[in-house]
């Protein structure tokens, strides 16, 4: 027992050492993740979609997905990979670089955050994070998704700070910083929204611990959910009128799935707990994620 208790504790100092001192195993993942640069690409519905965006908004310098006005994605990730179309006509390498760079800034996210709740095995649960099957799969292929945990992290990052800043200057700034990555979260994928309720409650949490003034509360709420709040309204409304105006067979509108359904209430619950214990299952059992 006591030679058990004597290894853990080997163990969680060696963590403890290494999280301290992280950036070899940073540069290690690192490189793991540039030799997965290729020119490949791995083509799905949404994929294609993304890439028609971010060319026209490169090229023609305007919104359209294969031709039509209506996108059916919200716009933030084609943004973030259409300079990739000003390289070449086939620029996969330059976006699988592109990808590459975002998934460093997800990575130092993950690492700053786990320092956060758990500084102990910080960099063991950042490498878990990025060592695994479902985040290559999506690593590799154009879809929002690296893009969207990226800001996302961030986005965390910023508005725990806000809380935690010490005078009105940089709470000020911090906030400000939290607010334009909640705006830019929601225009990558619009559930980034439900951020904003979280933030509320964290900020009430705060002012009832006696660590936050109520008014100051009240207001950085306000000014991290507003420009969020109105992006999505922007984007749902221009995604149904030009979803009217250029109806289209193979992209439906967002809300299209809530204002009208296909299948009732409880099916689509039950879906969605299948779902999600077939993703959990793919990320914990060996071999799951092919079958």
């Amino acid at each position: 027992m006591l030679r058990t208790r004597a290894r853990r504790q080997a163990l969680e100092d060696w963590l403890a050492g290494q999280s301290a001192r992280p950036w070899r195993w940073m540069a290690l993942l690192a490189v793991l993740l540039a030799i997965q640069i290729s020119p490949w690409w791995y083509p799905t519905p949404d994929a294609a979609a993304y890439l028609s965006i971010a060319r026209a908004i490169a090229v023609s310098h305007r919104l359209s997905n294969l031709g039509g006005v209506h996108l059916a994605y919200p716009p933030g990730y084609p943004l973030l990979i259409s300079p990739a179309f000003l390289i070449s006509s086939r620029p996969f390498m330059a976006v699988s670089i592109i990808h590459w760079l975002i998934a460093l800034i997800f990575m130092v996210g993950v690492y700053r955050w786990t320092c956060r709740m758990a500084p102990v095995p910080a960099l063991l649960l950042t490498g878990l994070s990025i060592v695994n099957v479902a985040f290559w799969i999506y690593y590799r292929r154009t879809l929002s998704e690296l893009a969207f945990m990226t800001f996302m992290i961030w986005t965390v990052l910023a508005l725990d700070w806000a809380l935690e800043a010490s005078s009105r200057g940089s709470r000020a700034t911090r906030t400000a910083m939290g607010m334009v990555l909640l705006a830019a979260l929601v225009l990558i994928r619009e559930p980034g929204i439900l951020f904003a309720p979280g933030f509320a409650v964290a900020a009430f949490l705060r002012v009832r611990a006696g660590k936050l003034r109520g008014s100051d509360g009240l207001v950085m709420t306000a000014e991290v959910a507003a420009p969020a709040a109105a992006a999505v309204v922007g984007f749902l409304i221009y995604d149904r009128a030009t979803a009217r105006a250029a109806p289209s067979r193979v992209f439906g509108t967002h809300l299209g799935g809530f204002l009208d359904p296909s299948t009732p209430v409880l099916q689509r619950v039950a879906e969605g707990f299948r779902l999600r214990l077939s993703a959990v299952g793919r990320l914990v059992v060996p071999g799951l994620f092919k079958t």
